[in-house]
C-alpha cells in the first residue's frame, strides 16, 4: 500500500467514527410507587421485628423473603422504614415491583 492508500483510509475511516453518535444514556426508572396499605403496614412492623429490634430499619433482605442480611448500601425508604436488600439484584427486583414484594413477605414467625 501506498502513502495515498493509507491517507485515504484514515480519512475513510475518521468520518465513519464522526457520523456515529453516542447514545444518551436513559437513566434508570424510578421505582414503582408503593402505597402503604393497612396490609403492607403489616408486612412492614412484621419484617422490622425479624432483626430482634423494632428500629423502623429492616435489616434482612425482604427480596429473599428474610433470610439474608440486607446492607445499608442497598437502602430504599418505603414508608416510614427504610429497607435493607443483599445485593443491586435484589435492589432492582424490588424496585420493580415493592409491592408484590412486600405482600409475599409472611406476618408470623411460623
Amino acid at each position: 500500500m501506498n502513502h495515498r492508500t493509507i491517507s485515504l483510509l484514515v480519512i475513510i475511516g475518521c468520518a465513519g467514527l464522526s457520523a456515529c453518535k453516542p447514545q444518551a444514556v436513559q437513566p434508570p426508572a424510578p421505582p414503582a410507587a408503593v402505597t402503604v396499605t393497612d396490609e403492607i403496614r403489616s408486612q412492614l412492623v412484621f419484617a422490622d421485628t425479624a432483626d430482634g429490634k423494632t428500629d423502623h430499619v429492616i435489616q434482612k433482605c425482604v427480596t429473599c423473603n428474610l433470610y439474608m442480611p440486607g446492607k445499608p448500601k442497598f437502602a430504599v425508604i418505603i414508608g416510614e422504614y427504610r429497607v435493607q436488600l443483599c445485593s443491586t439484584e435484589c435492589k432492582a427486583a424490588f424496585e420493580k415491583d415493592p409491592t408484590k414484594a412486600l405482600i409475599a413477605l409472611p406476618t408470623t414467625g411460623n
